[in-house]
């Protein structure tokens, strides 16, 4: 069985962690993939220049996370 997903958050580790929690919380799976980088050059996603970790959902959960997400980053 194929699954269609799509990145909704790219950014540091430790909001991708939070955020996938969150999702979780309200009912959505989510997965996330860090390319790493974040750890070979730290400054770099200091200063936002690479955002190292991914967070995945399923296409038909899309919306819903993005407006979530949406939501952690304007408090």
């Amino acid at each position: 069985m194929k699954t269609d997903i799509t990145v909704v958050f790219e950014g540091k580790l430790l909001d991708a962690n939070y955020i996938k929690s969150i999702l979780e919380e309200n009912g959505i799976s989510s997965l996330s993939k860090d390319n790493l980088k974040g750890q070979l050059y730290p400054l770099y996603v200091t200063y936002g220049w690479i955002k190292p970790v991914k967070v995945f959902v399923e296409k038909k959960n899309e919306k819903k996370a993005k407006e979530i997400i949406d939501a952690f980053f304007k408090e």
